[in-house]
């Protein structure tokens, strides 16, 4: 994040922006200031849990441990409220440094500390609208010819180095290409969130509201690329020797995909629910979802089991991911 917006800053940039360039040069340092105190207070207010006080505390006097917990949680406490205050200077300020601290400070666990404002929804809130706004200006920039989620897909950033992804026929510079490849990435992990937010929380959706063309230009391209994704991996599901990790790693990729497909698609019935936008019935929104859901199952339900199968032999990194993003569990049922 904090790269892509160094590039972003950089293309922005022209020497007729101003009639004065060392006051706008101030502004933009200033505000600079702003958003990288309000990244590194989130940072801090979010990572600081993990922190380990002592490498032999469990051989310490119970008095001490006491006493270190206490310094944590006055820690963590003096970060947050330090976190709290930076975080409200770049609810209005979009840039993808502001969107990582809202999520960020959104994503720390609720405590007694909490004030009661449902400030970390109006992050998560703040955070898409950004999300909104950097899109919208990075499709009026050149070179932006191919969809995003498209692009993502069919680049190495998701779909690793193997055969399957393909180059555009008249690729910009390498600069510019990573430039695309980050803000795409940037905008799928805002659609995971936003899918995540209006899931969770039966909301709709600000990256994907009801009546846009959201089926046109994000799952359509996912549906797409899944179905050349199994034509070539069918042959894996025989396989009877070890997963590779590098295409388990491809498998997880293609599968959360999907499987942020489906989360979406049972939004769509939540918004037929409870919203009534969707513009379709609920038993249609009911239909689809079922169907997104066999459709996964039918994908990479064997070819997950092989990670299942060959846990044991995968290393450290790639059982992580494998935990965190497994299969959808089998006793989703959609009344």
């Amino acid at each position: 994040m904090i790269e892509l917006d160094k590039r972003s800053s950089a293309l922005d940039r022209t020497p007729n922006r101003s009639h004065n360039p060392s006051v706008s040069d101030e502004i933009e340092r200033s505000a600079d200031c702003i958003i990288n105190r309000a990244l590194i207070y989130a940072v801090y207010a979010y990572s600081v849990r993990w922190l380990d006080l002592s490498e032999n505390q469990h051989h310490q006097h119970p008095q001490s441990q006491r006493k270190l917990a206490h310094l944590k949680e006055e820690l963590a406490n003096s970060f947050w409220l330090q976190a709290r205050k930076q975080i409200y200077l770049v609810l209005s300020r979009p840039s993808y440094r502001s969107i990582l601290a809202l999520y960020l400070f959104a994503m720390i666990p609720s405590s007694p500390r909490n004030s009661g404002d449902n400030l970390e929804d109006h992050c998560i809130e703040a955070a898409l609208s950004h999300h909104s706004y950097l899109n919208s200006r990075r499709a009026q920039k050149p070179f932006n010819a191919r969809d995003s989620i498209t692009s993502l897909l069919e680049s190495a950033l998701l779909s690793g180095t193997g055969p399957y992804s393909s180059q555009p026929d008249s690729p910009p510079d390498a600069d510019e290409m990573e430039r695309l490849s980050m803000s795409s990435l940037a905008y799928w992990f805002g659609i995971v969130s936003d899918t995540t937010r209006a899931l969770t929380r039966c909301r709709p959706s600000i990256l994907l509201p009801p009546g846009c063309d959201s089926e046109t230009k994000v799952w359509t391209p996912v549906r797409n690329r899944t179905q050349t994704f199994k034509m070539q991996f069918d042959p894996l599901r025989q396989l009877q020797a070890p997963v590779r990790e590098d295409q388990l790693t491809e498998i997880l990729q293609h599968a959360l995909a999907y499987k942020t497909l489906v989360w979406a698609s049972i939004t769509r019935v939540q918004d037929a629910l409870v919203h009534q936008m969707s513009g379709i019935s609920l038993a249609e929104a009911v239909d689809a979802a079922r169907k997104e859901r066999n459709a996964y199952q039918e994908i990479f339900g064997n070819l997950l089991c092989l990670g299942l199968r060959d846990f044991v032999l995968l290393n450290s990194i790639t059982r992580m991911y494998f935990s965190e993003h497994g299969p959808i569990p089998g006793d989703i049922v959609l009344y």
